[in-house]
Order: C-alpha cells, then structure tokens, then sequence
C-alpha cells in the first residue's frame, strides 16, 4: 500500500508536465508567448479536504505531506472540514511551450465532459447502431456513478498547485479518486469496440489503435492539466475495465428486460431515484452528485424510451443475421446525419428548457420556498433527475419519432434490438 500511495505525489505530476513542454514563467523571460486563454489565474479554488474518517484522512494526509521533497511545496491540507466555500489559493503561473501537446490534452478533456457524451450518444443512436449506443451508455453510467459516489466518499483533494501546473479549473469543486475522465474514457472506447466486433465484421487491429489512443489521449490529459495525480488515472482506468468486466456480459438480459418487461418502468425509474436520494454517499452540496444523478436519470429515461417503442408495436427482430459489413459512408447519409444530429438537438434543448422550467417552479412550491430555487438541495436533486429522464425519453423515443415523420429516420433504428 505504501508503494502505491507514493503516486499521490504531486511532484509526480510535475514532472510529467514539464516533460510535455510546460515550465514557470519565471524561467521563460518576459519575452515568452503565453497563448491567451492559457494564463494562469491568480485565484483559484483550493484542493478540497479529505474525509475525517480513519484512514481516508489520517494516513493519507500524513503519507502525502511526509513524501513531498524537501524542496518542493507541501500539500495544503486542514483539519477544519470543507466549508461552504472554496477558500483561495495562488497557483503557480507557467508558460506553454509545446501548443500541439495542450490542444491535444484539451481533446482529451473535452471526452469526459457532459457535451461530448450528448453529441456523442445521440448521434451514435441516432445514426450508427443504437444497439452498440444502449450498451455503452448502460456501461458509462455504471462507470460514472460509481465513480462519482466513490469521489465523495474517499473525500481525497486534487494535486496543489504549487507545484503543480493546473490548466484546468473547471472541475475543482469536486474530489480526485479517481479520475471519473478516465473511467469513461476507458469504458466508452472499450465497450464501443467490443459492440462493434460482436455485431459487424471489423478489423480488430485497427479497433485496439482507436481504443489504445482515445483511453491514453483522455488519460495523460488529466495529468497535463494537473487536475488528478497518478493513482487517480490509474484507479480509474482499473476499476473502469472491472465495471466493463462484470456488467457487460448481463448486458442482453438487461436490455431484453428493459423493453420487454411490462413492469421495467416502474423498477428502473423507483432504483434510479434510490441510487440518487438514500443510496448516494453524500450530502455535500459541493459533491459530484449532480453528475450523478444526471448520468442515472439519462440512462433511466433511454431505458423507458426503449420500452416506448417495443409496446407502441414500432420496433421489430432484425431481418438479417449480424456480423454485418460495414457500408462505407456516402454524401447521403453524412446529409442526413447533420439533419437528424440538428433537428433533434432542437428537440432535446425545448424540452430540456420548457421541463426545466417547469420543474423548479413546481418543485419550490411543492417544498414551500419563498420562490423559484433551483439551488436548493432537495429541489436541485430532483429537477436535475427529471430534466435529464425527459431528455433520455426524448432521444430514444420521441426524436427518432420525430425523425420517422420527416421522413428521416434511419431504416435500421427499429431493427436494432436485443
């Protein structure tokens, strides 16, 4: 254990980014080229707290402190609990040497974020398989919400800066065991390819060089932009493949039962909910939670969606035996693509805005608020948890609905089923 926990050290994460090309400023002259959205800022929100209980502070605060070099900043770290407000820190300001390697990191990051999962998801249903789409999501949001619950639960703070260069600050309110970004980008890949080879005739030398260079790409990234340490990537590449593992040889019996069982609303929607209300280990306002309880409520609503069509008598058994070839992309179907990708982000946005709305003016009346308070803890759970169910109905039932009327939904969406 002492030997794993030496990769919670910052300096580690240091190094790395110095060796990409990121050095002080101090070191660079005044005459260095600091690209304009990369100057650091003077205030920055603090690593977080880790946990009063046992171990998850004690040892770990010690371990860490005792391991930073001598001559190397140690971590800022109190006894006093998380307060209600990040206090604020200087970060180490640092000039970019190697702008290919930062933009590249920035790809990296952007595959973790909750815009690249609704373009990506949507448009792999939409357009691609939505068969593959239901497996990865139903993967993904096992990755990311234990994932998330084990962040809040471990309490353990992000790499300080100093020493760390920290080029991305948009996450720093939550904790860092372990890099959620790096268990979804290591399920999203895997599980991707491994639908891929089960249901089409692929090349599984070039599937392992997409996979290898997507997991790695969003996996270094989160050292870069010195936002997670080591062990942090590491954990959450190795429990991400033991999710992968267990879960996705249920995955037909799973995806039998979510459209054919005529109570798998009411089951899935009531166990959505548990895992987001009693069975999440936090109360913290300043925790993943809202993630989430987003990733779940998505994943509940494509899952009801699917139902939709299989009782509304719209989906049938493929006509054609799988492997399939893959037919090579032609103007047409890019055409329609943009269509569909265009048309139903219109759809999800109006419905996103319109339930949103609705929800948090019905919400803080039914909790007796002075007014409309979406920030409050009760209210912010549950709004998120119905906006996001609505906009998972919505992109497996109601825009390829939609779709269908215009006369542009896919032949084989219907056809994609367990």
């Amino acid at each position: 254990m002492e030997e794993l926990l030496k990769l919670v050290n910052p300096n580690y994460v240091r190094n790395f980014q110095e060796f990409c090309g990121l050095q002080p400023r101090e070191q660079c002259g005044a005459e260095s080229g600091v690209h304009p959205s990369e100057r650091s800022e003077v205030s920055e929100f603090a690593p977080h707290t880790p946990n009063t209980n046992g171990f998850r502070k004690t040892e770990y605060n010690n371990y860490v402190k005792s391991r930073i070099d001598n001559d190397g900043p140690a971590c800022v770290y109190t006894d006093k609990g998380r307060s209600s407000r990040p206090s604020l820190v200087e970060q180490t300001p640092y000039v970019i040497k190697y702008k290919s390697i930062y933009y590249v990191a920035k790809v990296g990051s952007f595959f973790g974020d909750e815009l690249f999962y609704v373009i990506f998801f949507s448009f792999w249903i939409w357009n691609v398989d939505s068969l593959v789409g239901r497996q990865t999501v139903f993967v993904w949001s096992l990755v990311m919400y234990f994932g998330q619950g084990t962040k809040d639960y471990l309490r353990w703070p992000r790499p300080p800066s100093p020493p760390v260069f920290r080029l991305e600050t948009a996450h720093l309110q939550e904790y860092s065991m372990p890099s959620t970004h790096a268990m979804a980008g290591t399920a999203i890949p895997v599980v991707l390819f491994y639908g891929i080879c089960t249901r089409y005739e692929f090349p599984a030398a070039a599937g392992v060089v997409l996979v290898s260079t997507w997991c790695v790409t969003v996996c270094l990234s989160r050292l870069y932009l010195g936002v997670h340490s080591v062990l942090d990537v590491l954990v959450g590449f190795v429990y991400s493949m033991a999710i992968i593992i267990i879960a996705t040889p249920y995955f037909k019996e799973f995806d039998t039962f979510q459209q054919t069982h005529p109570s798998a609303p009411v089951v899935l929607f009531i166990t959505g909910l548990a895992l987001c209300t009693v069975c999440y280990p936090s109360k913290d306002q300043h925790s993943a939670k809202g993630d989430a309880v987003g990733t779940v409520a998505v994943t509940v609503g494509l899952s009801f969606g699917l139902w939709l069509n299989h009782h509304l008598g719209l989906t049938s058994p493929p006509e054609v035996t799988y492997p399939y070839a893959i037919a090579s992309p032609t103007v047409k179907w890019l055409a329609l693509s943009i269509i569909r990708m265009f048309s139903g982000a219109f759809v999800l946005a109006l419905v996103r805005e319109v339930v949103t709305t609705v929800s948090i003016k019905a919400l803080s009346y039914l909790f007796r608020l002075e007014k409309p308070d979406k920030r409050h803890p009760t209210v912010q759970t549950a709004y998120k948890f119905i906006s996001y169910f609505a906009i998972g109905v919505c992109t497996m039932w109601a825009v390829p609905y939609v779709h269908t009327i215009m006369g542009i939904c896919r032949s084989q969406f219907y056809y994609e089923v367990s």
